[in-house]
């Protein structure tokens, strides 16, 4: 029988912008590719594209995107992150990457809600759980999402920043 390891990772970011625009940016289901930063190499995960899986409208919940994953030299990789719940209101959403992801996590669960400041700034938290097969495993997929949250959160906000500009 597979011993399995479970991870959790919190991320807690304040921002110079609004609940309401970062909530703009986070919904946009399909809106990876505006915050990752332009250069590849600076990118915390392979990412290339990212588009809504066939049938799906974006006011849809469940709401699936397919974000492809490229490894230089290895095919590419298809990961489904479903948007599990949303609430507009409450600004909180739940969503899960379907199957195995990077590193070889399952069960991975997000959940991201928003806590405005006043009325220019927020504070977002990001926490996620996973589980991995290999000890090993655990403190490399932390590593990984650590990276990826400390770009995800301030990457939207800067989205939010020039949105707000134009």
């Amino acid at each position: 029988m597979t011993k399995f390891y479970h991870g959790q990772l919190t991320c807690i970011k304040d921002l110079d912008v609004s609940a309401p625009e970062y909530w703009a940016v986070l919904t946009n289901w399909v809106g990876v590719m505006d915050w990752l930063p332009e250069d590849f190499k600076k990118r915390p995960a392979p990412v290339t594209a990212c588009v809504l899986a066939a049938g799906q409208s974006a006011t849809d919940v469940p709401l699936t995107r397919v974000v492809t994953l490229q490894i230089p030299g290895e095919a590419p990789q298809l990961l489904r992150e479903t948007l599990i719940h949303k609430d507009d209101e409450s600004h909180y959403l739940r969503y899960i990457i379907e199957g195995i992801g990077p590193g070889g996590m399952r069960n991975y669960l997000a959940q991201q809600w928003l806590d405005p400041l006043d009325s220019t700034r927020v504070r977002v938290t990001l926490s996620g759980r996973f589980d991995v097969s290999e000890e090993m495993a655990l403190r490399s997929s932390e590593d990984f999402l650590r990276n990826v949250y400390e770009v995800l959160i301030p990457g939207m906000g800067d989205v939010a920043k020039r949105r707000r500009k134009t």
